[in-house]
């Protein structure tokens, strides 16, 4: 799964490994490197999939607006047509906390 990810992601799998389960530190000029705990390092794994998620989910609708507004404007019915053409979906499951 670890190799897929980063391939779509278009990283290497150790790029991917190493941001989901370290955090580096600045201080003083110098940086460390933390390793996260397994509660943690989950909650990097969730966070990046719900981004992933919110980022396709605006991109399809984003595209589909953009398809209504250039059918309608060669409809012939005007601008006002071309401009209320659109959609909108309310994304429940988006928005859940688990």
């Amino acid at each position: 799964a670890l190799r897929l990810a980063a391939r779509l992601l278009g990283c290497g799998d150790a790029e991917l490994l190493t941001a989901l389960n370290s955090r580096t530190i600045s201080a003083g000029g110098e940086e460390m490197v933390i390793c996260k705990k397994l509660p943690e390092a989950r909650a990097s794994r969730d966070a990046l999939a719900k981004a992933l998620y919110e980022r396709l989910f605006d991109h399809i609708i984003f595209a589909l607006n953009r398809s209504l507004a250039a059918v309608g404007q060669g409809s012939g019915r005007g601008a006002a047509a071309a401009s209320s053409a659109g959609i909108g979906i309310l994304d429940i499951f988006g928005s859940e906390i688990f």
